[in-house]
């Protein structure tokens, strides 16, 4: 086994540019968080506005005119410029119950239109109007991308601390599963692929691990072809097909780099030039 460290270490840029998913989930988490951020922002300037514009409202006695259902009451008020206001409005039928016209009740309007005038019980700032909204905007849409992209970048953290400090060794491959995710042909064949390998760390025990299994690139036929006998037919079941080790060439070997105080954690090299 090698200890030494590969001349071509790649960076840790590199290596989570490797991983097509981290610019979409990167992308998609700075975007969500953005629209995020404007709706909160949104939602802070409407519960600002709406408590300045009842700051500024001024009360006024009005007399009720007419009660035309349950819910709806007509009244009028005096503004402060002197100008009779009518207005009609729609409120609780628990409230209009209590009152009957004649009756005089208090009211606010806005002085700059005194059109927009309003009960005592309806001047309040609705803090929660919009929030589930929000809540919602936040865990599924920010949080579980920010969720995978830390993730994404754990994973990129493992590989890049194997490059750093792992040991080298050669690897066995025994499987390679191939899934053709889009209709293929002998001559041309875009399919992905899972290697499966089997080495011996330093304490001499057997170690099974898998290219796929922190952050790579997705591999391709170019990628196994070598190490397949010649002549091996690709015979696809339902899109999945698994190449056995009888399958494949004697020296069928790979390097790759194993953390020896956690020998699970071990990457294909190749994978990451």
């Amino acid at each position: 086994m090698d200890n030494s460290k590969n001349d071509k270490t790649p960076t840790f840029k590199h290596i989570l540019n490797k991983n097509g998913s981290f610019k979409f989930w990167g992308i998609s988490t700075a975007v969500v968080t953005i629209i995020f951020i404007s709706l909160a922002l949104s939602k802070v300037n409407e519960v600002i506005s709406d408590k300045e514009f009842i700051a500024s409202t001024v009360p006024a006695n009005a007399t009720i005119i007419k009660k035309y259902s349950p819910r709806t009451i007509e009244y009028e008020f005096t503004s402060i410029n002197g100008d009779i206001i009518k207005n009609t409005i729609s409120t609780k039928p628990s409230y209009t119950n209590k009152i009957a016209p004649g009756d005089t009740i208090a009211i606010f309007y806005a002085p700059h239109n005194p059109k927009e005038s309003f009960l005592p019980q309806e001047l309040k700032v609705d803090y929660f109007e919009g929030v589930p909204t929000l809540v919602f905007v936040f865990v599924v849409l920010v949080l579980t991308p920010t969720i995978i992209l830390l993730d994404t970048v754990r994973k990129a953290r493992i590989v890049f601390n194997l490059f750093q400090n792992g040991i080298n060794t050669k690897a066995k491959i025994y499987k390679i599963e191939l899934c053709d995710e889009i209709h293929i042909n002998e001559e041309t064949l875009p399919m992905t692929a899972t290697i499966s390998y089997q080495f011996q760390d330093k304490q001499g025990q057997q170690i099974k691990g898998n290219d796929g299994k922190y952050i790579t690139e997705q591999l391709y036929y170019k990628d196994i072809a070598s190490f397949l006998k010649p002549g091996t037919k690709l015979t696809f079941d339902s899109s999945y097909m698994t190449i056995t080790e009888s399958e494949l060439i004697d020296d069928a070997t790979i390097n790759i780099l194993y953390n020896p105080k956690k020998p699970d954690e071990n990457i294909w090299i190749d994978q990451y030039r």
